[in-house]
């Protein structure tokens, strides 16, 4: 089973992916961001309820569920650290995990 913890995480990136977006063919101009400025990741923290520290210009840290997250934002690019201790999990069972989850499961953790 997938804690709560993990699949919080997974949440927040994928809506944070979701709000910077990758362009493509099919997406109109004023739905692509090229660039996510601070005060938009602050928001979304923010709505997401989180209390966050700004460590450096563009990282961020914050608590899901007492696990200590890292975000990274350059503008153009982001990512999302997190690290779990206490269980032994393998890599292939990570990354059958990403393979697998769906959007539903995110989806059920932002209602």
């Amino acid at each position: 089973m997938i804690s709560r913890t993990v699949l919080a995480c997974a949440a927040l990136a994928l809506s944070v992916l979701l709000v910077a977006g990758q362009p493509s063919a099919q997406a109109a101009d004023e739905d692509v961001v090229a660039k996510m400025e601070a005060s938009r990741i602050e928001r979304i923290l923010e709505d997401f309820g989180l209390e966050y520290e700004e460590l450096d210009n563009g990282v961020y840290t914050f608590r899901i569920e007492g696990l200590k997250v890292a975000l990274f934002n350059k503008g153009e690019t982001m990512q999302l650290y997190a690290g779990f201790s206490g269980r032994k999990v393998t890599l292939s069972r990570i990354n059958e995990w990403n393979k697998t989850l769906t959007v539903d499961e995110l989806e059920e953790l932002m209602i």
